[in-house]
């Protein structure tokens, strides 16, 4: 959804809170929301297969770890 809202060259940001990093999903019924606790390796090919391995990087920014994926021509 994320990748048809944007224009050629425009680039999608994604912060990754890694939680526990087990894998396993927590839920928080008070809240309703839910951690799936995944490292950020893990969703890179989910983004790749979306935007091409060409056009996906991750970088850590003051310690925080960022997945950057640029729309490229169609």
């Amino acid at each position: 959804d994320a990748y048809d809202h944007l224009r050629i060259g425009g680039v999608l940001a994604i912060k990754i809170y890694e939680g526990s990093r087990s894998g396993v999903m927590t839920v928080n019924e008070k809240r309703r929301t839910c951690q799936l606790n995944k490292k950020t390796s893990d969703y890179i090919p989910e983004v790749i297969h979306v935007f091409g391995e060409r056009q996906v990087t991750c970088e850590y920014l003051y310690g925080v770890k960022i997945i950057f994926a640029t729309k490229g021509d169609e």
